[in-house]
């Protein structure tokens, strides 16, 4: 239909559920989305569906799958930028949030229908201003998210407050990946050179402590990741998992 799944990331509520985020494929728009047709009777789209059809054309998309229903989505998010993550709220199981092209996070609420019910701020007040490559929910203990953005900018929001970012990291590289080591803090970053690098907490080991005190260390060697046997293209996912007891 003209889209592409941009991001896949199961529901840590339901075992059987995941989200997936779409984008439509440059220079195309699809007359009748699949999202549509897939809820739909074969007939046409139901009444329900039509006075929101011009936002079920919009350029982003969010879906929530269940495994046991794989013909049609569970819930349908709509989004005016195309949407490049999506996941889960960590403890809301009614929220999902998503990152943009645009730079925007947005949460959408199951209650509420199809359209966002909160948006970031933008880049006059800390926002990203540069698509949204990585997004971990669970920063800070799941008290936060980190999106991360194709500048090299990191930000720290709270779940509570979008208005404006409660930590930001500049790394000045074209971070194309990004995930947080859930005890030690660190952010481990990939580029589009197919480099690693690592953010380190500040020196106190706070996990809050200003994210402008961490240190950026690249983990591969000098002469470049290719040539120390590490990717030759652009890092596009990156996964870490807390050690076992």
């Amino acid at each position: 239909d003209g889209r592409d799944l941009t991001s896949v990331s199961w529901s840590p509520h339901r075992r059987d559920t995941i989200v997936a985020s779409y984008q439509t494929s440059a220079g195309t728009r699809p007359a009748v989305d699949a999202a549509v047709r897939s809820v739909a009777p074969p007939q046409g789209p139901s009444s329900s569906l039509l006075p929101q059809s011009a936002e079920l054309r919009s350029d982003g998309l969010a879906l929530v799958w269940n495994l046991a229903l794989p013909d049609r989505p569970e819930h349908i998010f709509c989004c005016g930028s195309p949407v490049l993550q999506a996941a889960a709220h960590p403890s809301e199981p009614c929220l999902v949030v998503g990152g943009c092209h645009s730079g925007q996070v947005v949460v959408w609420d199951v209650r509420a229908g199809r359209l966002p019910v909160q948006r970031s701020a933008g880049p006059a007040l800390g926002g990203h201003a540069h698509p949204v490559r990585s997004l971990d929910v669970g920063a800070e203990g799941g008290s936060a998210l980190l999106p991360a953005d194709s500048s090299g900018r990191l930000n720290l929001w709270s779940w509570a407050n979008l208005r404006e970012p409660a930590d930001a990291v500049l790394t000045g590289m074209n971070v194309s990946a990004a995930a947080v080591a859930p005890e030690s803090g660190a952010i481990l970053l990939g580029d589009e050179a197919g480099k690693m690098h690592a953010v380190l907490p500040s020196e106190s080991g706070a996990a809050s402590a200003s994210a402008r005190k961490r240190s950026v260390r690249s983990l591969d060697g000098e002469d470049g990741a290719a040539a120390d046997g590490g990717h030759f293209g652009m890092v596009t996912g990156l996964s870490t998992k807390a050690a076992p007891p």
